[in-house]
Formats: C-alpha cells, sequence, structure tokens
C-alpha cells in the first residue's frame, strides 16, 4: 500500500467537516470499449472469492479484469482446440478484447 502525506481516512473526515476543498480532485478519463458489453452475474463460495482478490491484486488488476481475461483466453482456447468456430464474437474478436484496457 502506497503511504501518502494524509491517509485516506483524514481526507474522509476533512470532507465530511466541509473542510475538504473541491479543488484539489482532478478530472479522470474513463475509455469504454466501443462495442457494447453485457454484465454477467456469477456466485462463487466466499474463499474462491478471496482467492480471486489475493491473485488480481498481485497483478495490479481488478478481480472483474481477472475473470473477464480468463474466461476469454479460456473460451479462445476451446475455440481452437476444439474446432468449435467463432460463435457469435469471432476468433480474433475474443483475442482483441481480452486485451483491452
Amino acid at each position: 500500500m502506497m503511504e501518502t502525506e494524509e491517509t485516506l481516512n483524514e481526507m474522509r473526515e476533512r470532507y465530511d467537516s466541509g473542510e475538504f476543498p473541491l479543488s484539489t480532485l482532478r478530472q479522470v478519463v474513463v475509455n469504454r470499449p466501443g462495442r457494447p458489453q453485457e454484465a454477467f452475474a456469477l456466485r462463487l463460495p466466499p474463499e474462491v472469492v478471496a482467492d480471486l482478490k489475493v491473485m488480481a491484486d498481485v497483478r495490479g488488476i481488478g478481480v472483474t479484469q481477472l475473470v473477464r481475461e480468463w474466461i476469454l483466453e479460456r473460451l479462445e482456447l476451446e475455440r481452437t482446440t476444439r474446432n468449435f468456430g467463432s460463435f457469435a464474437m469471432g476468433t480474433n474478436e475474443s483475442s482483441r478484447l481480452a486485451n483491452a484496457p
């Protein structure tokens, strides 16, 4: 964890008390994929989720991104080794999405 001059809790206290200057905030640009995406809910045992969080943290990514990458990698593997063809997305498309930020 990175150390900063002010801890997150201290910042929360300042914000809640009205002392937090909004001028210190910066705009963040978020890149979204150009192609529509769908949400997919997945239920997993708590210990599996805990393991996924550790693995994602080690890689410096979010757990959702990790699981998404793994699913797309496995889908590509199944398509190529079992000759399932391109399904709906196409073989090259899933590879591109797996490497997207």
